[in-house]
């Protein structure tokens, strides 16, 4: 980047500052004083209307002129750039005065209690809700509901000298909570001196907490709300915590720990055998709906229109109007009535060939709710389906177009879904949108096995609390990622079953999701100029400066805006792990950017490569690293994407922790871990911040770094160390109480309780002192978690990773992408990068496509071009307007029978597995179907013998792809009667006798000339035995004996695939 890119008004100031003129190819060295000074009158010059106005934003072309000679620079030099920041509300406020002042009233009470002997059960129980409040930080009333109930009837859980509770929220989600230092003693006391209640005892907290405050004898009303007590306790708390600690403990902003399986993996270092532990929740209700038979397409000539597709909605939900309104719908049951609907829109899907696949299912979806209850309601009525439909069918139709919601990736459906409900004009509206598409999508996991979606939650929820049930709170842990990495870099291609440059490129993905949060397509298609590298004397390890620009591009857009990042890679990589990125580099380099611009590509070799493919396949490198993760942690539900959950959580514990933390840590295993050490380095070179600095710029840079427009969402969906850092902060905190005080709470003698306080902390214990000495005698009131049957993470044998290789055909994904372009208009780029094919090879297939429409669709061509499919309207009603509708304009279909489809396949692969000679016959094959004899037509016409006889021969090359010989059906098209010498005369016309070859006659309906024609088809197959027996059970043995057999549209359509995709592979 050079100073003349730069925008007149930032020139100017550094001419300003140079005193002057300054050449275009220099480059401008500026000083900490100098950046920071132009810093700000760039700030205040962008505020003027001139600049504002104009969407010109000279900071960041400051920023990122900077960026661009970063290896001039010392490291020492860091960048700015403006944030509009909201000031959150204060926790205290004036008014707030006496509630604090009320709480430390409460505490003074609170630590004279604990050195009196008290016989009552419930003050007890109150005073240990109080301290798990006030110094546990449990602030939220439905997980002090829990703590009561499990208190009163249940058991804490443990492992070795680790204690928890497992409490139960208000959505149902698990919250693992740590008792702190002051807590722990009071629990040892409750659990030794507790009795069963005679009767049943009353669950909520409020009840015992009253019991505590009436004993304090405070001057405040006898009906004390627990909310105020929580909001007067955060008030206090605020004075100690940090406001990112105090939004957490109060639930204003939502937080999830560790789900209980995870969490057994971080405090054991082990993870369950084989089989594989599901952590994910299934749902198991019944369902009136399963062994649904799915309704299949009838016409395999499918030509999608958009015009006509919704015209089919608007017929459909005029006959549930029709129904609904019905006089007779009274006197008959509305069960049969809304069978006989469900059966009548049934018979118009199978009638129908207009509808793309995502409508033909949501037809289908409306007739199985108007007859069968699902999961989440009962039967739809008619009115409630017209609602339906009006919501969601015209989105559905946009997002997805003709591609099959069926065959998509599950990833990608669900951010199809996101975007589709996101498109909402209204909350409302995307709270609807969600509704109907959970219920469908339960529809098609039972009736196509699709696998289930879990993000509709978040959009139906009423509130904050219920969407935590939406969040997979799984991670992988710094061991098991270590373990992974150890794995790919010493197994041979034995042991493994992946060669060296396929297990490099593994680590690297793996690398890129762990230690950079990666989306997952956007480390696919990430590309050799994303990757900056400064210029340093060792070329073999990466310079800490290296950076990763995650950019749109035409191959790949963003999720969101705030998804374009910088990401400082050279920092958040170990030197080892850069030393491997950039080995993989040099290899992905020998490659060239020829054919391919992405980082991650084999070239055109097999098995790894293809030729055409410029990225490579998903199968090679995710679902290897996919199955490898699932074997190291045990748990068949990890997926790339945890991988990102992973980065969020251990980025905030190892930045926000702070270097005076000096007591125990909540968790052992969280003790000095070698993998998250160089982070330390990379917080002080990135933030610059001190240990004494209270602030969210930690969170902020997190945020930012995966992608976030805010820390909120990570903060949620993403962090799950929040508690730990909690804990920390609040023992921290915690006030001494009195040796007195800790005897009397543990039963012995204050020698005892003395000795209890010299003893050192044992390093596999969370507590010092007399917590450690209570928290030894709670363990055996508590139940341990049976981990003995888990296995270390480090003798987890992985196995062999190798997946089937399975390229699609790469002429087909050109046709698919075509189709998409052309039919629906779809940007070109987006249709090869959804198939991952070159965008050269779609261009010039789009020529011959232009070839294509101008033979068949222009105004002046010699087809029939007005003559229609079959169900093909010529006309609809709009307003009582008679409409015309124009001819289908469109690329032939793809076939819907599969043994049509797999004939087209083995022509495209026979054809290059023929001479030069015989593929140039076979071009002009396909270029005379295409040029002389239209796409409606079910067979070729030849009006020369000459032609008959070359296309005949052509067509007798393909020897594998079908018997030609014998599917090879003529017919002589003339107005000569059939049974006549001119009839004969005509055949012999065309030396046809010595053809092993079945010759039938027909008479056309229309006239023609005497001259005549012959026309060419191929018949299909006439189907299993099965089938035949059920159509002479239908229509009579004489009908099917003498039917007709249909033509088959493989072969035609084998001859358009292979003339679109000429010049193109």
């Amino acid at each position: 980047m050079n100073i003349s890119e730069l925008h007149q008004e930032i020139r100017q100031r550094l001419f300003r500052l140079r005193g002057e003129p300054v050449i275009s190819n220099e480059v401008v060295i500026l000083t900490k004083q100098e950046y920071s000074n132009l810093f700000w009158q760039l700030l205040h010059t962008q505020q003027s209307s001139r600049f504002r106005d104009a969407g010109i934003n000279l900071i960041e072309q400051l920023n990122n002129y900077i960026a661009a000679h970063r290896a001039v620079y010392p490291a020492s030099f860091s960048i700015q750039a403006p944030v509009r920041l909201k000031r959150p509300t204060p926790p205290v406020k004036q008014s707030s005065l006496k509630d604090i002042y009320f709480i430390e009233t409460l505490d003074r009470v609170f630590n004279d209690s604990l050195s009196e002997q008290h016989d009552c059960n419930r003050f007890d129980l109150g005073r240990l809700l109080y301290s798990a409040m006030r110094y546990g930080g449990l602030l939220r009333k439905d997980y002090l509901n829990s703590l009561t109930s499990v208190l009163l009837n249940g058991k804490p859980q443990c492992y070795q000298k680790l204690i928890w509770f497992e409490l139960k929220g208000a959505a149902g989600e698990i919250q693992i909570w740590q008792p702190d230092k002051m807590s722990v003693q009071l629990l040892n006391q409750w659990y030794s001196k507790r009795e069963p209640e005679r009767k049943p005892p009353k669950l909520e907290a409020q009840y015992y907490v009253d019991a505590f405050l009436h004993r304090a004898d405070t001057k405040q009303p006898n009906s004390l709300r627990l909310t105020w007590l929580i909001q007067a306790i955060s008030s206090r708390l605020s004075l100690e915590v940090s406001p990112f600690s105090l939004d957490v403990l109060t639930g204003t902003q939502p937080n999830l720990t560790l789900k209980p399986q995870v969490f057994y993996r971080l405090i054991s270092q082990k993870a369950p055998p084989q089989p594989l532990v599901e952590t994910t929740t299934v749902e198991t209700e019944n369902d009136s709906t399963k062994g649904i038979v799915p309704v299949g397409y009838k016409s395999h000539s499918r030509q999608y229109d958009l015009r006509l597709a919704l015209a089919f909605i608007k017929e459909i939900k005029s006959l549930l109007r029709r129904h609904k309104r019905d006089s007779n719908t009274t006197e008959q049951s509305r069960q049969l009535a809304h069978s006989n609907t469900a059966r009548d829109i049934e018979v118009r899907i199978k009638a129908t060939s207009v509808l793309p696949p995502v409508l033909h299912h949501l037809m289908h979806w409306v007739c199985v709710r108007l007859t069968s209850q699902s999961r989440w309601s009962g039967k739809l009525s008619p009115s409630t389906l017209i609602s339906y439909l009006d919501t969601i069918a015209n989105p559905l139709i946009m997002t997805f177009g003709e591609r099959d919601l069926v065959n998509i990736d599950p990833e990608e459906l669900t951010e199809l879904y996101t975007q589709l409900i996101d498109e909402g004009p209204s909350l409302l509206s995307q709270t609807k949108r969600a509704r109907i598409l959970r219920d469908f999508h339960v529809y098609l996991a039972l009736t196509y096995q699709v696998s289930p979606c879990y993000m509709f939650q978040q959009h139906i929820a009423k509130s904050l609390r219920l969407e935590a049930l939406t969040v997979d709170a799984n991670i992988l842990m710094p061991w098991e990622y270590r373990h992974a990495c150890d794995y790919l870099l010493e197994s041979t291609e034995l042991q493994s079953g992946l060669n060296f440059l396929q297990a490099r490129a593994i680590l690297v993905l793996l690398m890129l999701g762990f230690r950079c949060g990666l989306r997952r397509r956007e480390a696919l298609f990430l590309r050799l100029q994303d990757v900056e590298i400064p210029v340093t004397e060792d070329s073999v390890v990466l310079s800490e400066y290296t950076t990763i620009y995650i950019t749109p591009h035409e191959q790949r857009s963003l999720k969101t805006t705030s998804a374009e990042r910088r990401i400082p890679i050279g920092l958040l990589l170990n030197n080892a792990e850069k030393s491997i990125f950039a080995e993989y580099l040099q290899a992905r380099q020998a490659f060239g950017r020829e054919h391919s611009p992405y980082l991650f590509y084999f070239g055109d070799t097999p098995p790894l490569g293809a030729i055409g493919r410029p990225v490579a396949s998903e199968n090679l490198l995710f679902e290897p690293l996919t199955t490898l993760l699932q074997r190291i942690t045990g748990d068949n539900s990890f997926r790339f994407h945890h991988l990102r959950h992973s980065f969020a959580t251990w980025m905030l514990w190892t930045w926000q922790r702070k270097a005076t933390d000096v007591d125990p840590l909540p968790i052992p295993t969280l003790t000095d871990v070698g993998e998250l050490s160089h982070l330390v380095k990379a917080r002080a070179i990135l933030l610059q911040i001190t240990d004494t600095q209270p602030t969210r710029k930690i969170l902020h840079a997190i945020s930012a770094m995966i992608g976030h427009a805010g820390p909120s969402m990570t903060l949620f969906h993403y962090i799950h160390s929040a508690s730990w850092l909690n804990w920390v902060e609040l023992n921290n905190s915690a006030p001494l109480i009195s040796r007195d005080a800790e005897a009397s709470l543990a039963g012995v003698d204050v020698r005892t309780a003395t000795r209890a306080r010299l003893v050192p902390a044992s390093p596999d214990s969370q507590y010092q002192g007399m917590a450690d000495y209570a928290a030894q005698k709670l363990l055996k009131h508590s139940a341990k978690v049976p981990l003995k049957h888990w296995l270390n993470t480090t003798s987890r044998q992985p196995g062999a990773l190798n997946s089937v290789v399975t390229h699609r055909d790469l002429g087909l994904d050109i046709y698919c992408a075509l189709l998409r372009h052309i039919n629906f208009g779809i940007p070109i780029e987006m249709c090869a990068q959804d198939v991952n094919i070159e965008l050269d090879l779609l261009v010039r297939a789009r020529e011959n496509a232009r070839y294509f429409f101008s033979q068949q669709f222009n105004a002046y061509s010699k087809f029939e071009y007005k003559k229609r499919p079959r169900n093909h309207k010529r006309f609809i009603y709009e307003d009582s307007l008679r409409v015309n509708i124009a001819p289908v304009a469109a690329l032939p279909a793809l076939p819907a029978n599969p043994k049509s489809l797999n004939i087209a396949l083995r022509m495209l692969k026979e054809f290059h597995q023929l001479p030069e000679h015989e593929q140039m016959e076979v071009l002009w094959a396909a270029h005379y179907a295409v040029t002389f004899n239209s796409v409606t037509w079910p067979h070729f016409r030849c009006y020369k013998k000459s032609t008959l006889h070359r296309f005949i021969h052509t067509m007798l090359l393909f020897k594998k792809a079908f018997a030609a010989s014998q599917r090879m059906r003529f017919t002589l098209v003339s107005s000569a009667p059939l049974n006549s010498e001119q009839r004969t005369s005509l055949w012999r016309g065309w030396s046809l006798d010595n053809w092993p070859d079945q010759i039938r006659d027909n008479r056309a309906d229309k006239d023609y000339s005497i001259k005549g024609h012959v026309a060419i088809d191929f018949i299909a197959n006439s189907g299993s035995k099965k089938s035949r027996q059920r159509k002479m059970l239908a229509r009579g043995k004489s009908q099917v004996r003498y039917r007709r057999r249909l033509s088959e549209y493989g072969v035609r359509f084998g001859l358009y695939l292979l003339f679109m995709v000429s010049n193109s592979e």
